[in-house]
C-alpha cells in the first residue's frame, strides 16, 4: 500500500502533515509503510475471525478459505506475486508446524505423536519431524522455529543449489527434498510463503503418510 505517496494535503491541527512526511528519511517512510500494512493485515484478520464466528464456520473450512484468499488467489495477480513468494515469518512457520503435527497425529494411534522443529534461512527451510512414542501431545512453541546459524545457513544454501535444476537456457526448477532416517523425517523446501501455509501442511502430511505406507 503506497500510503505516504498517495496522501493528499490535509492539515492536522496547525501542523502541515505533508511537510512532516517530506522531512522523513527513506528508512522512516519505509517503517511507516510497514506499520500501516501490518495494521491493515491485523484488522482484516480480526474481521475475518468475527465473520467465521458469526456463521459458526468449522476450523478446517476457515483454514482453507484463509489460505486461498491470502495466498492462492494472489497467484492470478502479478502485482501481488511478491506477497506469495516472500519468505514466511516465524508465526506462519509455527502455524505450518502445528498443522503438520496435528495432521500426522490424527493418522496414528494415541500412543504415538510427532515433534516438529523448523530451521529457516533465505535460501531453504528445513522441517524435522520426529516420531515419538508417547501418549501425550508434543508441545510446539516459538522456540521450535528458529533461524539457522552461520553453519546451518551455509549448509542449507549449498543444499538449495544442489536442488536447483536447469531445464532450459532461462528456466530453472527448484525441487524439494524428503529424507527418511528411522523415526526422523527431514523435509526441505524453498523459503516461499506458498510452500509453508497450513493448507500445504495438510498436503505434505498426506505425501509423507503415502510414502510411509508404500514402504510397508
Amino acid at each position: 500500500m503506497d500510503f505516504l505517496n498517495s496522501y493528499q494535503g490535509e492539515r492536522s491541527g496547525d501542523i502541515p502533515v505533508p511537510d512532516l512526511l517530506s522531512k522523513m528519511s527513506t528508512k522512516q517512510k519505509a517503517q511507516i509503510e510497514k506499520e500501516v500494512d501490518a495494521f491493515h493485515e491485523n484488522a482484516r484478520r480480526i474481521i475475518d475471525e468475527k465473520i467465521f464466528d458469526v456463521f459458526d464456520i468449522p476450523e478446517d473450512i476457515r483454514m482453507l478459505v484463509t489460505d486461498f484468499v491470502q495466498v492462492r488467489l494472489l497467484l492470478d495477480r502479478p502485482t501481488a506475486l511478491e506477497r506469495v513468494i516472500r519468505e514466511p515469518d516465524e508465526r506462519e512457520l509455527l502455524d505450518y508446524a502445528r498443522e503438520l503435527r496435528d495432521e500426522l497425529d490424527g493418522f496414528v494411534g494415541d500412543d504415538t505423536h510427532h515433534g516438529i522443529s523448523i530451521t529457516y534461512s533465505p535460501d531453504l527451510i528445513e522441517c524435522i519431524i520426529d516420531v515419538i512414542d508417547t501418549d501425550t501431545l508434543v508441545s510446539l512453541d516459538s522456540a521450535k522455529v528458529r533461524p539457522g546459524n552461520v553453519t546451518s545457513s551455509r549448509i542449507l544454501s549449498e543444499l538449495s543449489k544442489s536442488l536447483r535444476e536447469q531445464v532450459s537456457q532461462w528456466i530453472y526448477v527448484q525441487r524439494g527434498l524428503r529424507l527418511f532416517d528411522g523415526p526422523r523425517i527431514h523435509l526441505y523446501k524453498q523459503s516461499r510463503l506458498i510452500d509453508w501455509t497450513r493448507t500445504q501442511a495438510m498436503n505434505d502430511a498426506g505425501d509423507i503418510l503415502g510414502e510411509v505406507l508404500t514402504e510397508l
